[in-house]
């Protein structure tokens, strides 16, 4: 079966988000994102709603704002990621099989070949992936759902991903790779130890990434 109009906006509207083509505390009208995907208003309303649920835009009543929120929710976020994270990669070290052993090193060869101008959109789908590939060797399904839910804040919090900036990518794709051999050989205070940097590392740019734009906005004002 074909996708919907609406599903076909919200993935629209999500990647523009995601690629900086809407840039965070941008205003965006109905009638503006409807002209951009192509279709008509009612099926934009319902992935609007979608992407509000999702954190991307919130809703100012007659406009749409691409969400950027201050440091201080960022930290929060990091600091509830950083929670389920490890326990996620602790669980995963006990309870990994080999199949899932199996997918990892199959993304992580995919994300190694990779030039590093190849476009970001597959370049953050191929990441997530490998982060979906932990959180299912965890085999917790309550664990699985919560992270899910706030599993990819690059869209949640400032738009672009981090692996956006230089020499990230070369990053993510080397930490993946070390945490699948942490695994593989079920060293857990390995993994958490990987785990809880990268948290770190990807906070602190985050919230560089915030601060440059709040930078560029006053110059620019």
């Amino acid at each position: 079966m074909g996708r919907s109009q609406a599903e076909v906006a919200f993935d629209l509207i999500k990647e523009s988000v995601i690629v900086g083509r809407f840039s965070p505390g941008e205003t965006l009208s109905e009638n503006q994102l409807a002209d951009f995907c192509g279709v008509s208003r009612t099926p934009i309303r319902e992935a609007l709603r979608k992407l509000e649920t999702e954190g991307l835009l919130k809703n100012g009543g007659r406009s749409w704002r691409v969400s950027d929120p201050a440091p201080d929710e960022i930290y929060e976020m990091y600091e509830t990621k950083g929670i389920l994270e490890s326990a996620s990669v602790a669980l995963a070290a006990e309870r990994r099989t080999d199949l899932d052993l199996v997918q990892m090193r199959r993304i992580t060869a995919a994300a190694r070949s990779l030039p590093v101008d190849h476009p970001l959109p597959e370049r953050i789908a191929l990441n997530h992936e490998f982060n979906v590939a932990i959180w299912r060797a965890a085999h917790n399904k309550s664990l699985f759902e919560l992270l899910e839910r706030i599993g990819t804040p690059h869209v949640r919090f400032g738009g672009l991903s981090t692996i956006s900036k230089p020499g990230q990518w070369e990053k993510a794709v080397s930490y993946n790779e070390h945490l699948t051999e942490a695994l593989s050989v079920r060293d857990s205070g390995r993994a958490v130890e990987l785990m809880k940097a990268q948290i770190s590392s990807v906070r602190d740019l985050r919230i560089q990434m915030w601060q440059e734009r709040q930078l560029d906005s006053t110059i620019t004002a």
